[in-house]
């Protein structure tokens, strides 16, 4: 017997995973990140400081998530 139900995949509208403006947002904020971070490296290094260096040597949390 055939259904019209919505629970067949073929069936279902494809949608994105995401809105346009929420990949708008996300853009926005890795690009602000990017900038902050050229901004504290710049700085550090006007005081001959590597942020790679104080990175390495600052405790941590191992099982903290790197970027």
């Amino acid at each position: 017997m055939a259904t019209n139900s919505y629970t067949d995949l073929s069936m279902r509208k494809a949608s994105p995973s995401k809105g346009v403006f929420r990949t708008a947002l996300d853009r926005m904020i890795e690009a602000r990140e990017r900038q902050a971070r050229a901004y504290v490296r710049n700085n550090l290094a006007l005081y001959g400081r590597d942020i790679d260096e104080m990175s390495r040597s600052a405790p941590h949390d191992p099982a903290s998530p790197r970027r």
